[in-house]
């Protein structure tokens, strides 16, 4: 095994136990199937990269987004939905409905071949859990860019960037109303979502992060009837 290899396994088990759920290959092997998180994690890396730097955390919430966004909308690379807990959703002390903790898995042939599609080349740490399940003996070692999935020339708008997670909220709870639904969306605001609260002329709106606008529940009212038909695909 050569000193490079050597080195990307030590990079890919170090990434793969940062995220969650850990994936322990050092102890298992590479698994069939890995889960979008631990995907992203993988693709985002480059050769001389540091795992804790903040361009390659930047790339993997990018790559989480574009592989999310295609399994939503798009149903491929296809996904096995795996729950991982069940709680309460509890807002303002009453109990609005159940929250479903899931996580959705990929195997490397699906995802190599919806990689393949979207013209991307896979970094040298995915390359090796592709060659572990047999799907591509040797690939060239690109650098793997940015994604660009779903990119456009007009400006990325609220269903573009929150569309995604906005139906993995209505899949895991149970909510009967829009109103419902922005609530909950509220409660969740923070790192690990899109959006935070919003304050100042904001206040009492959902604020889109990335494109720094709010979003108002009457805007998500409007799109109820079709979050639910995807969040039912």
């Amino acid at each position: 095994m050569s000193t490079t290899t050597q080195q990307h396994i030590g990079a890919a088990t170090r990434l793969l136990w940062s995220v969650s759920p850990i994936v322990d290959i050092a102890r298992d092997g590479w698994p069939k199937k890995l889960h979008v998180q631990a995907i992203a994690a993988l693709q985002s890396w480059r050769d001389g990269d540091g795992e804790d730097t903040q361009e390659r955390k930047e790339r993997q919430a990018d790559w989480v987004y574009a592989i999310k966004g295609a399994c939503t909308h798009s149903k491929t690379p296809p996904r096995e939905r795996r729950v991982l807990r069940q709680s309460p959703m509890v807002i303002g002390g009453e109990v609005v409905g159940v929250e479903t903790v899931s996580v959705d898995y990929i195997t490397a042939q699906d995802f190599f071949a919806w990689l393949t599609n979207q013209q991307e080349a896979a970094s040298p740490l995915l390359q090796l859990w592709f060659k572990a399940q047999g799907v591509q003996a040797a690939q060239p070692q690109a650098a793997a860019p940015a994604p660009v999935v779903g990119a456009r020339a007009k400006p990325r708008t609220w269903w573009d960037v929150s569309s995604a997670y906005i139906v993995e909220v209505v899949q895991a709870g149970q909510y009967a109303t829009a109103k419902e639904l922005y609530r909950a969306l509220e409660a969740k605001a923070g790192a690990r979502s899109p959006f935070d609260k919003g304050s100042g002329a904001n206040h009492g709106s959902l604020f889109v992060r990335e494109i720094a606008q709010p979003l108002s529940m009457k805007t998500l009212q409007n799109k109820w009837s079709e979050l639910r038909a995807l969040a039912r695909k």
